[in-house]
């Protein structure tokens, strides 16, 4: 009786040594799976992060570039403003002196 309690018991322990292996394998494998997604999620970020880098030194390229081009076209608005204030000074110059002429 007691050998076949032991031999019970023996055969429980290495269905459970069996079973734990099998768990620590299965673990493992989950392991291996989840880090190798990880690398590679990170990859993949690494490069979409370099991509955005590129897009963004672009856009502010562009942002500056469009400034510039804002300033330009203010400081020609105001040349022509002041050149037609100008002109309509003049032409209101000359029709009071053609008054005046006319006048005397």
């Amino acid at each position: 009786k007691h050998s076949r309690e032991v031999k019970e018991l023996q055969t429980k322990v290495k269905n459970l040594e069996k079973s734990l292996s099998q768990v620590v394998k299965d673990f493992e494998k989950e392991r291996d799976r989840l880090v190798g997604k990880g690398k590679q999620d990170l990859e993949e970020s690494t490069v979409e992060n370099s991509g955005l880098r590129k897009l963004l030194k672009l856009k502010e390229r562009e942002h500056t570039r469009i400034k510039k081009l804002a300033q330009d076209i203010i400081g020609q608005r105001t040349e022509v403003e002041q050149f037609f204030l100008e002109s309509l000074e003049q032409v209101r110059d000359e029709i009071v002196r053609e008054r005046k002429e006319r006048d005397a």
